[in-house]
């Protein structure tokens, strides 16, 4: 099951701040809202990103990598 670090990347699928930080914190937030297109584009994009962790699509990765994945035959 992967990391939130593996599906965010500051500034692509979202905006990263220390959770001690609270001005970065507001910082971050405040910029979102005055700019809604990169509001949705972080939240797209990470959406994109995010669907090639769901269950179904791991569930599909491990069981090609065990031969009985698309393809294959069920005996």
């Amino acid at each position: 099951i992967p990391t939130i670090r593996e599906i965010l990347d500051n500034g692509e699928t979202g905006l990263l701040v220390d959770p001690q930080d609270i001005e970065g914190w507001l910082d971050a937030v405040r910029k979102l809202k005055k700019n809604p297109d990169l509001a949705l584009k972080l939240a797209m994009e990470c959406k994109r990103k995010a669907s090639a962790y769901s269950w179904l699509a791991r569930a599909t990765k491990i069981a090609e990598s065990i031969g009985i994945g698309r393809g294959s035959r069920a005996d």
